[in-house]
């Protein structure tokens, strides 16, 4: 067992060992966030260390200097944002947290480029970037699909109107010439019935 290895022991027991740090009074109002903020007030006995009261943050609860800031791989845990980003870490010294606010396909991105170059990934794995690339593949075929048969939905109707149209415009040229017919009669008629004298 290497030095670092025994620290990292060490570092995990006080860790397990350590109290909770708290805000005074966090746990009795919602708007006051549990996050640790050193204690002010005048009669503060978090302040003062009395016994029965919250642990106040002191040096006494510090890990080991030489394995500060590290996680239990041993490694530094380093946010990702870009391919950029991760060209700059070391495999053996960092270890790969994607970002949260990234979408699918610069995550799918990013966990491949990790996993290539043999980074330990702290919120992602291989499998994932797979999954996601099949859901991404699903939804895009899902879309296209949707688009398909909306134009085809378009060109049905767009169809239908033009027929409409011309059943229409037959109608009205054939009501119009029965028109016609019917006044040319009409006259034939009268001219029948009133000859000129």
């Amino acid at each position: 067992m290497t030095e670092t290895q025994r620290l990292l022991k060490v570092k995990a027991n006080l860790k397990r060992r350590q109290p909770k740090f708290i805000r005074q009074d966090a746990h009795k109002h919602k708007r006051v966030k549990q996050v640790w903020r050193a204690p002010k007030g005048l009669h503060s006995k978090i302040k003062d260390s009395k016994k029965g009261y919250r642990a106040k943050l002191q040096e006494g609860y510090h890990t080991p200097k030489a394995v500060r800031g590290m996680d239990k791989h041993g490694l530094y845990p380093t946010i990702v944002a870009t391919v950029a980003e991760l060209k700059k870490l070391n495999a053996a010294k960092h270890s790969v947290i994607v970002s949260g606010t990234l979408g699918n396909k610069k995550r799918v991105l990013i966990i491949e480029e990790a996993v290539k170059h043999k980074f330990t990934l702290s919120n992602a794995t291989a499998k994932k970037a797979e999954d996601i690339k099949a859901k991404f593949t699903k939804s895009t075929q899902e879309r296209k699909a949707r688009e398909v048969s909306k134009k085809e939905k378009q060109k049905v109707a767009v169809e239908k109107a033009v027929k409409k149209k011309a059943d229409k415009n037959d109608d009205a040229d054939a009501h119009d010439h029965s028109d016609h017919e019917h006044k040319h009669e009409d006259k034939k008629e009268a001219k029948q019935q009133h000859p000129k004298q």
